[in-house]
């Protein structure tokens, strides 16, 4: 599976696709990130010349030690800032350099909706939105949007999520039975960067949520 972050649409907030069953050796799906790899690198640039401009010079290196090998990110900024002192912590370096609106935030490259639909389609899997709490909070809307989604080829939402109050999962749920969606269950498992996040979620009622 994969999380990606995309345009989210006039009128509405963060939209996060999740691709389940991809193949992850698809050459349309690894062009498509190469392309949000690219992004993510000149915004990634962008934050360090902000940061440095700002008295808190970061280097590639330190940057590269908590990154691992992998993609370079804020949550790496925040690790290296609180080796210097500048931060306190991840949730300090975010409140104070690197969340929305801070001096050292730059907007990622989001990929449009169609063409990261049509790249988990093409790596031979299943297009869900997720947490669609942070999408949008008004029914209506959420239908409305759901129902041009479904015409680009979305298949379904996560509409049991943790963080969800009673009322929101009970409306999700109604809202892909109305539009025609399927219904996927997760928690927004990311590893050290969220650590009271577990892998997975129990239910209180399984049997009854599976029927």
């Amino acid at each position: 599976g994969i999380e990606l972050s995309i345009e989210p649409g006039e009128g509405y907030a963060k939209f996060h696709l999740l691709g389940l069953g991809i193949d992850p050796e698809s050459s349309a799906l690894n062009a498509f990130l190469d392309e949000i790899r690219a992004g993510r690198d000149a915004r990634n640039e962008k934050i360090a010349t902000r940061l440095a401009e700002l008295g808190c010079p970061v280097t590639h290196e330190e940057l590269r030690k908590y990154a691992n090998g992998k993609i370079v990110a804020r949550p790496h900024f925040a690790r290296v800032l609180m080796d210097h002192g500048w931060a306190t912590s991840v949730k300090d370096a975010f409140e104070r350099f690197l969340g929305d609106g801070k001096p050292a935030y730059v907007p990622r490259y989001k990929p449009s909706q169609q063409a990261a639909i049509d790249a988990v389609h093409a790596a031979g899997g299943v297009a869900v939105m997720a947490h669609p709490r942070y999408w949008t909070q008004d029914p209506a809307a959420l239908r409305t949007g759901l129902k041009r989604l479904k015409d680009l080829g979305l298949d379904g939402i996560e509409a049991v999520y943790e963080a969800n109050l009673p009322d929101e999962t009970i409306d999700h749920l109604r809202a892909a039975r109305e539009v025609g969606l399927a219904v996927t269950a997760g928690s927004d498992f990311h590893g050290a960067n969220k650590p009271t996040i577990r892998l997975g979620m129990s239910l209180e009622e399984e049997d009854t949520f599976i029927a």
